[in-house]
């Protein structure tokens, strides 16, 4: 029989719980950061357009503070557990504020942590309703569950188009800014889209802005290259007035990035950065011409030396929502192959498990049409590169997992609707 949704947890799992969860949200938030000097810091009181990933910022800290939310609550009634994450997200933006350096504080930072901390209360109280609910809340939640479905598809097509800004650029060659390092190769020769950008300057109306809202355009370079760089080195950038980068062509160590800006930016969420590791031409003084830019609906990277080419193409697919959301940094190679399945199978997973749970027959035929018209429809309607064969793959494995999972569990559903049978 399925225990009562109140039944104390064992005290060790309760203590287990709480350190991991402590733990977590310290490691996240109470560790200093690299301060970056052309970095515009956001004001306490900004909410929106503060220039520092704001909408994935506020996502996250409900993410963050969700398992402390979760573990409170085996020792404290719900009131006093929501006072305690508050207190405590207090706590974190002063001392983010006036010790911990690299760190921003903000209202909406406290808002969000408080929040999140608030469902995990909440969650740890009545997460077997959305685990075995009845037949007509297992539809609404399906539903509920193929809308986010959607909505993350469509927000992902939309969000890896081009966005340039409208400010006023200036083009680095070479150079050293914010926590870049020099790039130690050298430049022979220059072009974008076939025409020499400024090394400083852009006179408007600038190529560049018009090549990227039509999104595609390529950065073509030939470099000497030098020792490689032990931090990130740009070999060509653009950045605006408000120190927005609109490109970013550069040498990590062994490995070529390309940085191009995206409607996930202006929505402030991660950037997108794609990685060609071990790239041809990277011994030093060799010559390479290297290729960077959006094509259609694909990024590439491909660089060309008397030792051969190597190249790396990230088509802009309905399944990149994942890097949107990433804590850190992290430039992309073939790991998407593996990623962008799995985060498509986590999507679709809770929408087989619901439909299965109110109708295992209806159920399947419901939770294919969702993943068709998203992984089909979606792209065709957005204009995004269609779904690969992995993407696929992976999410009606998510979903026919989901399925079998929901349809097994069916019979404690009844032990706790008290539909014994």
């Amino acid at each position: 029989m399925v225990p009562d949704s109140h039944s104390p947890a064992p005290r060790w799992r309760a203590v287990a719980v709480t350190v991991l969860a402590v733990a977590f949200v310290a490691r996240l938030t109470l560790t200093s950061a690299p301060v970056d000097p052309d970095e515009t810091r956001a004001g306490f009181l900004c909410m929106t357009g503060c220039n520092n990933e704001g909408g994935r910022d506020f996502l996250s800290n409900i993410l963050l503070f969700l398992p402390l939310g979760w573990a409170l609550s085996y020792w404290l009634r719900p009131k006093p557990a929501v006072l305690a994450c508050l207190a405590a997200t207090i706590a974190i933006e002063t001392l983010q504020g006036t010790v911990l350096t690299g760190r921003d504080s903000s209202l909406r930072d406290i808002l969000s942590n408080a929040l999140g901390g608030g469902l995990g209360v909440w969650l740890y109280r009545d997460w077997r309703r959305f685990r075995w609910p009845g037949a007509r809340e297992s539809v609404i939640l399906g539903c509920m569950a193929a809308l986010v479905w959607s909505a993350v598809l469509g927000f992902t097509a939309l969000g890896t188009r081009l966005a340039p800004s409208a400010n006023p650029y200036y083009g680095l060659w070479a150079k050293a800014y914010g926590h870049y390092t020099q790039y130690t190769g050298r430049i022979l020769a220059l072009q974008v889209d076939g025409t020499a950008p400024p090394d400083g300057f852009f006179q408007d109306p600038a190529p560049l802005r018009r090549s990227m809202t039509a999104d595609t355009f390529l950065v073509a370079a030939r470099v000497v290259s030098g020792a490689p760089p032990r931090r990130t080195a740009p070999i060509y950038a653009v950045v605006d007035s408000a120190h927005d980068e609109q490109v970013l062509l550069a040498q990590d160590r062994n490995a070529l990035v390309l940085q191009l800006r995206t409607r996930f930016e202006r929505w402030e969420f991660r950037a997108l950065i794609a990685r060609l590791p071990l790239f041809a031409g990277r011994a030093p003084g060799d010559t390479v011409s290297i290729v960077a830019g959006r094509t259609r609906t694909a990024w590439v990277i491909r660089s060309t030396s008397r030792d051969g080419e190597s190249e790396v193409t990230l088509p802009m697919t309905v399944g990149w929502g994942w890097a949107s959301m990433l804590p850190f940094r992290y430039a992309v190679w073939d790991e998407w192959l593996l990623l962008n399945p799995v985060w498509l199978a986590g999507l679709m997973f809770p929408v087989g498990y619901w439909f299965a749970r109110s109708a295992p027959g209806t159920g399947i035929v419901v939770t294919a049409l969702i993943l068709v018209t998203g992984l089909a429809g979606i792209p065709l309607a957005t204009g995004a590169a269609a779904t690969s064969g992995g993407e696929w793959v992976g999410a009606a494995l998510g979903a026919l997992l989901g399925w079998v999972a929901g349809a097994g569990s069916r019979r404690h559903g009844r032990w706790i609707h008290g539909e014994r049978r």
